[in-house]
């Protein structure tokens, strides 16, 4: 039996990006990928707290559901137990590599590991936003996490060929 491995999608809060890519990378990994798991956290999340209403109403647009998601804040420990760790921005990328050196070449800028070039740009929070802003921001981490989701099996599957 295969070990499960883990991708990690970091943001700030964990109630708005991180949990939408979360859920996006679990539908695409039914398909196929069952060793392989996401999750999510924030750099400052509140342990507990619920996704933002508008991010959960832009995940069930499209078949996803955020409703039983809590944010949880990034530990070392998690930053240890996954194969891949994607965070939303430049500053999550550093505060990440700050928290778990050892874990450092494990964690790239989500952009940047799905485009497979180094940009270093963020994807838009849309916190304090209008639905449009939620709706753009899902749309972007659609493309981002499916590529990025490719991107990893790929890599997986060279690297046990």
């Amino acid at each position: 039996m295969r070990r499960t491995v883990e991708i990690l999608f970091v943001c700030t809060g964990n109630t708005c990006r991180s949990p939408l890519a979360e859920v996006i990378a679990a539908r695409r990994l039914e398909v196929g990928a069952a060793s392989v798991q996401a999750r999510s956290a924030g750099t400052d999340a509140w342990d507990g707290e619920p996704p933002s209403v508008l991010a959960q109403q832009v995940a069930a647009e499209v078949g996803l559901d955020l409703t039983a998601h809590r944010a949880r804040r990034v530990t070392p420990e998690m930053l240890a137990g996954a194969a891949l760790v994607l965070a939303m921005a430049p500053a999550h990328v550093d505060a990440l590599r700050r928290l778990s050196p050892a874990a450092a070449s494990r964690v790239h800028l989500l952009r940047d590991y799905a485009e497979g070039v180094g940009k270093g740009a963020a994807v838009i929070d849309p916190i304090g936003g209008d639905l449009g802003a939620y709706r753009r921001t899902l749309q972007e981490l659609q493309a981002l996490v499916e590529a990025s989701v490719e991107r990893f099996l790929a890599e997986a599957t060279s690297r046990e060929a």
